[in-house]
């Protein structure tokens, strides 16, 4: 499915129509692309129409349109060209958008105009370039790496319980446990980051969403492949390890307060995706991106689940507690796993922002 490109300005008369008509012309069939402003005027500039037709792209069949909410949601890159007030475009500030601050030709001279075309191309060229060189996957691809590394994902985070009780009458305890899942992440992230950035987790995906590294249709993709991994995951445990401890359901320890509890498992899930969040950063934490998620997940079982169970994972709680019956407790895995990651990832989307921001400069 081709990808959304969308440029955006005030008027929809000038600037944004021209790298519209630009990007059509550079950018292949990869991508769909439109444009759109935010007080768009009735007609298109006639300059700019006079300097494209010069160069022999003709404009006149494209039409001034109102930005919408939903063209920014479903963009796969957002390019403002100089609009950046709040108040008559608030969305753009929701999501990661590349600011390219061209001067509006509205009321310039010709030659201007030509200058402020010129411009627009460079840019244009230079963008689908960079769009050219990333390397994609699509959203059945994304959906596979999902779903399989979080059916990995349950069976050793559940599994280890399932088959501590069983076997060894849970003497191995919370350090098996934590082994376990930093096991499964080592083994999902080098396998399945570079096409899904390896989430298996909701709450991890709904960071993704709020920095803007997906869509509003690939979260649902990501969702509908967690869930479904989770349940076999679960399905699978329960046909070749045993039913043992609730088949591995989370289950906080209420010697604590659950004025404790709670705030527990959203830090556990804040550290997390922060951990998570500057892998993504520093692109990759030179080759040790494996290491260091699997890691903070071991080491919030390790030092947390004495606490709150330490899931982090809605769906991996869900699945359990669903075929188990136990779930009494859910309540908090559906819940404060969200707030945590939703914590880290407004701290980091002004970094994430900037940093989209300077790789096209």
């Amino acid at each position: 499915m081709p990808k959304n490109i969308l440029f955006v300005c005030v008027e929809n008369a000038g600037r944004s129509q021209m790298a519209e008509a630009f990007f059509r012309k550079y950018g292949g069939k990869k991508f769909n692309v439109t444009s759109a402003g935010t007080t768009p005027s009735s007609k298109l500039n006639p300059i700019v129409v006079s300097v494209m037709k010069e160069i022999g792209i003709d404009v006149t069949k494209q039409s001034p349109k109102l930005l919408s909410d939903s063209m920014i949601g479903d963009s796969f890159r957002t390019v403002n060209m100089g609009c950046m007030d709040k108040k008559s475009c608030p969305a753009l500030f929701v999501k990661d958008v590349l600011d390219w601050n061209i001067v509006d030709p509205k009321e310039k001279s010709i030659e201007q105009v030509r200058k402020i075309r010129d411009q627009i191309k460079f840019e244009v060229k230079n963008l689908v370039k960079s769009l050219e060189e990333e390397k994609t996957y699509s959203n059945l691809q994304i959906f596979i790496a999902e779903l399989i590394g979080t059916f990995i994902l349950v069976i050793f985070a559940t599994g280890s319980i399932v088959y501590d009780a069983k076997t060894f009458d849970a003497q191995l305890g919370i350090p098996f446990a934590a082994l376990a899942p930093f096991l499964a992440l080592l083994i999902g992230v080098y396998a399945f980051g570079r096409v899904s950035l390896a989430h298996f987790n909701p709450a991890v995906t709904v960071g993704y969403y709020i920095t803007g590294h997906i869509t509003k249709l690939q979260a649902v993709y990501y969702f509908a492949a967690e869930i479904i991994g989770a349940i076999l995951g679960s399905i699978f445990v329960l046909q070749f390890i045993g039913d043992d401890a609730n088949l591995g359901a989370n289950a906080p320890n209420y010697d604590f307060s659950i004025f404790l509890i709670f705030p527990v498992e959203v830090l556990a899930s804040t550290m997390l995706m922060g951990v998570i969040f500057y892998v993504v950063y520093t692109k990759g934490l030179k080759g040790f991106s494996g290491v260091a998620i699997g890691g903070i997940v071991g080491l919030d079982i390790l030092f947390l689940a004495f606490i709150s169970g330490a899931s982090m994972n809605p769906f991996r709680a869900l699945a359990p507690a669903l075929l188990s019956g136990s779930m009494g407790d859910l309540w908090i895995y559906l819940s404060a796993p969200f707030i945590g990651t939703a914590i880290a990832a407004f701290l980091f989307r002004g970094k994430f922002r900037a940093q989209r921001a300077s790789n096209y400069e």
